[in-house]
């Protein structure tokens, strides 16, 4: 099995991506996802952050104010630190878990936001690959799907790797400056071109 790791800064069209990626019947693992689920109730994410924090990102209905919590995050080193260090060895482990369910598939496509910050997951991937933008087109989309401000924006694209530096990391780039149709187009290019090279 032949694993892809998709990543790019936030706001680059990962997302979209990998939904073109599912189009085709590839197996997708998504970390964001992987991290939302850990975090809903009653989940092991949820309750190691209420017992290091209480109820200080709970809402009423007691699931965890994901605005809030990435507010504070970016706001407070510490915060987002210790908040990570809780989180990222059990999206670790449920990814790992994952990719042992779709062994007999050809390839499988793994979303990794911070693929270049570490080499935890680079030692899991056989390839990159990077969807990349402009920082203008980051923020305006992350703005629009978001609805938060531009300094938290500023913020999360200060603590991820930066463009020139993904740029000289990723195996294969593909730029998603133009319209949803031409993303759709290249990623499909790299599919049969993938499917060519692993002898299908």
């Amino acid at each position: 099995m032949h694993i892809i790791g998709l990543t790019g800064g936030i706001g680059s069209g990962k997302s979209e991506a990998a939904k073109q990626f599912a189009s085709f019947g590839v197996p997708i693992i998504d970390l964001d996802i992987i991290a939302r689920e850990l975090l809903k109730k009653d989940r092991p994410g949820y309750h190691l952050l209420v017992e290091n924090y209480n109820d200080e990102f709970i809402k009423n209905n007691n699931e965890i104010d994901r605005k809030k919590l990435q507010s504070m995050m970016f706001n407070s080193v510490n915060i987002k630190n210790n908040v990570e260090s809780i989180l990222h060895p059990m999206i670790f482990k449920e990814c790992l878990s994952q990719i042992k369910e779709y062994t007999s598939s050809l390839y499988i496509v793994i979303v990794i936001p911070l693929l270049f910050e570490s080499d935890t997951y680079l030692r899991v991937i056989n390839e990159s690959l990077l969807i990349d933008c402009n920082i203008n087109n980051q923020k305006i989309r992350t703005k629009k799907r978001d609805q938060i401000s531009s300094d938290i924006i500023k913020k999360i694209m200060a603590s991820q790797s930066s463009r020139k530096e993904k740029l000289n990391k990723a195996d294969t780039i593909i730029s998603n400056d133009g319209s949803l149709d031409e993303l759709q187009k290249n990623i499909g290019n790299f599919h049969r071109l993938l499917l060519q090279k692993l002898g299908k």
